[in-house]
């Protein structure tokens, strides 16, 4: 089983407000500048960044191109709203990711019931996989941070790790590919219609879940699979 992290395990409106208060102390102790007006203008320079990015992802080779470009354009946005100039390329990337890490070890969001029906899902004997967009470093802290990390295999995925963005077929093709997992064997949970169409593409079934679909949470989709 591949597991989706935001809409899935994770609530993501519960996780952006935290991530932007936390972002503000973490950017004034580094670059000086108000906490609170860093907190501020990420939710423009976050939007900005991420729509240009998506609506190009097809014309990016790597995952690694599609991530810089993303990190670049973040902090473009951040330091020109706060008047600072935006540092190199290079700190960008490491500013994002470091950002990233900082602000999810401290951040609950977990949607209720998910942990416990990961845990039963893998002491049933399920192997489990993530399948996310989210980079595997920021897959290991939230994890973690939900006390499920065990319940995991070795390799989180992440587009890193396959050095593709999660953006069509190829995304489940090369993850399934990497885990040794055979797609006819596998059953992906995502939100995304888009995604679950990939990764049925790839070979693979899969189950969307959330709001107006066919079950409401990964924890009606552990009850099922494992007939509790």
């Amino acid at each position: 089983m591949f597991i989706d992290d935001g809409g899935v395990m994770n609530d993501n409106s519960l996780r952006a407000p935290q991530w932007a208060a936390l972002l503000g102390p973490f950017m004034s102790e580094r670059y000086g500048g108000d906490s609170a007006a860093w907190s501020r203008v990420n939710r423009v320079a976050f939007t900005n960044a991420w729509e240009c990015v998506v609506t190009r992802i097809d014309t990016f080779s790597s995952h690694t191109d599609f991530h810089q470009e993303y990190c670049v354009l973040w902090s473009e946005g951040m330091f020109a709203a706060v008047g600072l100039d935006t540092p190199p390329p290079d700190e960008c990337v490491r500013l994002v990711e470091e950002s990233s890490v900082y602000a999810l070890r401290q951040i609950k969001s977990d949607i209720p019931g998910v942990a416990e029906a990961v845990r039963r899902l893998a002491e049933a004997g399920m192997t489990l996989h993530t399948g996310s967009g989210t980079v595997s470093a920021q897959l290991e802290v939230t994890l973690a941070g939900m006390g499920v990390r065990d319940c995991f295999g070795e390799r989180l995925y992440g587009p890193d790790l396959v050095d593709w963005p999660k953006s069509g077929p190829e995304y489940y093709r090369r993850v399934f590919e990497d885990a040794r997992a055979d797609p006819r064997d596998v059953l992906v949970i995502d939100d995304s219609e888009q995604a679950c169409s990939w990764a049925r593409a790839a070979g693979a079934r899969a189950i969307r879940v959330g709001s107006n679909s066919p079950m409401a949470s990964l924890v009606e989709v552990s009850a099922t699979v494992l007939g509790t």
